[in-house]
């Protein structure tokens, strides 16, 4: 045997020798670390274990310590509860006390009264006192009666009072009639419900104006126009000194439009009319859309409603009597006259994009 493989020889053993100590000690070492872990377990259950004795501890010494304080609010109540109770009564023995003092310094001085004046005498004289007595105790019952009695007409009054500015608030309705300038065109009725109806026969235009003169006050109407044809109708004011002629009026024809303002239908496209003058911006109205006009005489303004929505383009600078007007162009179309009421204050408001049309 050669020497190379001698060496070769002894190097495989000494690996192997090697490699087996390595492995020793690896093992040793796991077995050290998981004898460390399970230490450490066990050390981490004991922690566990004890953190949860101390919170019940605690939680029991926290309960303990709370009905402790009950009881202790209870007793200082109580406590309280009961000197007070003894200073009260002491404060009442100490009012008897003084009333049989002053009782007795009372009987004494009747004695000597009696001594003095005769037993008769001074009896007449208490009873006297006594008649007085009952006699002002009478009067103040009759004052206190009598009060009694102003207060509660007060009071009633007060609330009639109430009620009738309540009342005042309500809308009151008012009658509904038309001033007719051409009576074989336009027909009016009063329906079952107390609209009133506003029927055409011919085909051209008419304006009709409500009967009704507006002063002094806010006052409102609902006009809901059908079967206009798309919306060939108007409504607007004019003066009560004007009286519209009965040969097919527009109001924005020339020289009606000095005395009418009219707010016009979808075809038309909202514009306001008056005095040669169109102001576009509101919505035009159409067949089934209900229209307000709301007067304010104080304002001096008439604004214009849709559906419910305010429109921007209003007539101001009202200063005398006006009426409410409706124009209809198309045979058997017609309008309905929902309400004409007096309203206790107005309903619109300022838009940011609000125009006037002086009138």
């Amino acid at each position: 045997m050669n020497i190379f493989v001698v060496k070769k020889m002894k190097y495989k053993v000494n690996s192997m020798k090697k490699s087996k100590f390595l492995k020793r000690k690896a093992l040793e070492l796991i077995a050290s670390k998981n004898q460390t872990i399970s230490e450490l377990q066990e050390t981490n259950l004991k922690d566990q274990r004890f953190t949860q004795i101390k919170t019940e501890q605690y939680e029991k010494e926290k309960e303990k310590y709370e009905k402790y304080e009950k009881q202790f609010q209870k007793l200082r109540y109580e406590e309280e509860k009961r000197q007070q109770a003894e200073i009260e009564k002491l404060k009442a023995d100490q009012k008897n006390f003084q009333l049989s003092r002053e009782n007795e310094k009372l009987k004494q001085e009747v004695i000597q009264l009696k001594m003095k004046y005769g037993e008769q005498q001074i009896d007449q004289f208490i009873k006297d006192i006594e008649i007085k007595e009952k006699e002002k105790d009478d009067e103040i019952q009759k004052l206190k009666e009598e009060l009694q009695k102003e207060i509660l007409k007060y009071e009633k009054e007060k609330k009639e009072d109430e009620i009738e500015e309540l009342r005042s608030q309500l809308p009151l309705d008012l009658p509904m009639s038309i001033i007719n300038p051409d009576p074989g065109d336009i027909v009016s009725s009063v329906e079952a419900n107390g609209q009133l109806k506003i029927s055409k026969k011919q085909n051209k235009w008419n304006t009709v104006s409500l009967g009704y003169v507006l002063e002094n006050g806010v006052y409102a109407t609902e006009v809901e126009f059908l079967d206009t044809k798309g919306g060939h109708s108007a409504v607007g004011i004019v003066r009560d000194t004007y009286t519209i002629a009965n040969d097919g009026i527009w109001p924005g024809s020339s020289s009606y439009d000095q005395n009418m303002a009219a707010y016009e239908g979808a075809p038309y496209n909202g514009q306001v009319y008056y005095q040669g003058t169109t102001t576009a911006g509101n919505t035009g109205f159409a067949d089934n859309q209900i229209v307000k006009m709301e007067y304010d005489s104080e304002k001096g303004t008439v604004i214009f409603f849709v559906a419910g929505i305010q429109q921007p383009v209003y007539i101001s600078g009202i200063k005398e009597k006006i009426r409410f007007i409706t124009t209809i162009h198309n045979a058997d179309a017609y309008c309905i006259i929902r309400s004409l009421k007096k309203l206790y204050a107005p309903t619109s408001n300022h838009l940011t994009n609000e125009q006037s049309v002086n009138w």
